[in-house]
């Protein structure tokens, strides 16, 4: 192919480091648009893999329009054999490589994403249901308890009007024990609502991540 102006003549040291120069204003741009986060980012080397298939393809149209170090740069096949370029078919293979990860953590993701909003609709009702049988079943031990008191207090009224006031050591043990267990459950309150509070708190931050993964 013949040209009616003179061929740009460059070193093969100077059109590597133009070559490197575009290559760094590449990576520049990934980290302005897609900073690195990970160790091993799929989308990131994608886009980063397109955009040096751009820079590759334009060196392959002006090696023409050049002379490299006084060889013609019609005589060279590719520009590949002037920057030590390694053959297109790895960079093929890689690309394949890079979409199927891609594919792959892009499914993963959906997983996610469905498992926490499924846990995000079922967790308040199922806390729900947890904060109403605790509330329901502490008020019901309580009931008992006090109820069995009252029984026990009027059978004791009428002993102590059959004998005198006389005090029944099997009916001051029972008095001791409703009053231990009436204990109990006023220490046990506390760590029932702690660990309301930890559901509570399970809740807000499945929520707080949902939103994050819907805002990337």
């Amino acid at each position: 192919m013949s040209y009616s102006h003179e061929k740009l003549a460059i070193s093969k040291q100077e059109l590597q480091a133009l070559h490197g120069h575009l290559q760094d204003v590449v990576l520049q741009h990934l980290d302005i648009h897609l900073p690195q986060t990970v160790k091993h980012d799929p989308l990131r080397n994608q886009v980063g893999k397109t955009a040096t298939d751009i820079i590759e393809s334009a060196f392959v149209m002006a090696k023409d329009l050049m002379v490299v170090d006084g060889v013609d740069g019609e005589r060279y096949k590719d520009v590949g054999e002037i920057l030590a370029w390694e053959p297109k078919e790895v960079v093929e293979d890689l690309d394949t490589t890079i979409n199927n990860e891609l594919r792959e953590v892009l499914v993963e993701y959906e997983k996610e994403v469905g498992s926490l909003t499924q846990l995000r609709r079922t967790l308040p009702q199922q806390l729900g249901q947890y904060y109403d049988t605790l509330v329901a079943d502490t008020d019901e031990h309580i009931t008992d308890v006090l109820t069995e008191i009252d029984h026990n207090i009027s059978d004791e009224e009428n002993d102590q009007q059959l004998e005198s006031l006389e005090i029944d050591n099997d009916s001051l043990k029972r008095y001791i024990d409703h009053f231990s267990e009436l204990q109990e459950i006023k220490k046990s309150l506390p760590q029932r609502k702690a660990d309301l509070e930890k559901l509570q708190d399970t809740v807000k931050f499945l929520q707080y991540q949902i939103k994050s993964n819907r805002n990337q």
